[in-house]
């Protein structure tokens, strides 16, 4: 998709160029909120299909379609988020989404251990998996407050943060 040229208004996209910034080109917006949608939707729908697995076996009769329903579900509900929002603007909240989804995993082993008849199995021998899950989760509940951080008080021209907006005196 050809560039037309700087976005001159804010946009759901991330443009910027009514606060004196250099604006964004809408093609480099369009990547951004790609980037972040197709990337971090990957995590979270990996993460749910992962804590889904052990509650599904017994319950459904074809988990491949479940596990694909279930990822495709997240990737693409974070895709239409990022484009709907701007890549900063959706960057956040989709690293929390995926910081629940992440925490589902060694979740739903608790839920095995402390309530075996809820029909979610627990192994000890997935220590290792919920463990990792769990450092996953904090490393991107860090990245979230990060990219918070920079959304708010990042470079105005960047596409990586929201415009911000002008006080009534200006």
């Amino acid at each position: 998709m050809a560039s037309s040229g700087p976005l001159d208004l804010p946009t759901p996209a991330g443009g910027v160029g009514t606060s004196g910034a250099l604006p964004v080109q809408r093609d480099t917006a369009l990547m951004a909120a790609a980037t972040v949608g197709v990337c971090i939707g990957c995590v979270a729908g990996l993460s749910l299909t992962l804590a889904a697995a052990k509650g599904l076996p017994g319950r459904v009769q074809d988990r491949a379609a479940w596990h694909g329903g279930i990822y495709y579900a997240v990737f693409f509900a974070s895709v239409v988020w990022a484009f709907f929002r701007g890549a900063a603007r959706a960057a956040a909240p989709l690293l929390w989404l995926a910081v629940a989804c992440t925490l589902a995993i060694p979740a739903s082993s608790l839920l095995g251990w402390l309530a075996p008849g809820a029909g979610a199995w627990a192994d000890g021998a997935l220590l290792g998996v919920d463990l990792t899950a769990l450092a996953g989760a904090l490393a991107l509940a860090w990245m979230a407050r990060a990219t918070a951080r920079r959304v708010r008080s990042g470079p105005q021209d960047s596409v990586w943060s929201a415009p911000r907006r002008r006080k009534e005196s200006e």
